[in-house]
């Protein structure tokens, strides 16, 4: 704490984007201290395409191509599975 320059504060809507702003900042700035998210750990995302049949697919990036996204998550895993129930409930391709 002797270290800290200033402190600013961020309001955000949830936790998720709490998270999310939390990773890009300690990306961003590098701090020496807070090593945890410095990696190229990303969150990940679902993503649904705007076809006409759409894809349902996992993906770390988020795009501008009109695709909607669910997320961000940490667990890639929980997000497998969830996909994996939801085809075979739905069976989309």
């Amino acid at each position: 704490m002797t270290k800290a320059h200033k402190l600013d504060f961020v309001i955000v809507n949830n936790e998720s984007e709490a998270l999310f702003l939390e990773d890009n900042l300690i990306k961003q700035h590098q701090p020496p201290y807070n090593s945890l998210w410095k990696g190229d750990n990303s969150y990940v995302f679902i993503k649904i395409t705007k076809e006409q049949f759409p894809q349902i697919f996992l993906t770390r990036k988020r795009n501008k191509d009109g695709a909607t996204y669910i997320g961000p998550k940490r667990s890639t895993q929980s997000l497998k599975k969830i996909l994996q129930y939801t085809r075979m409930l739905f069976q989309y391709r």
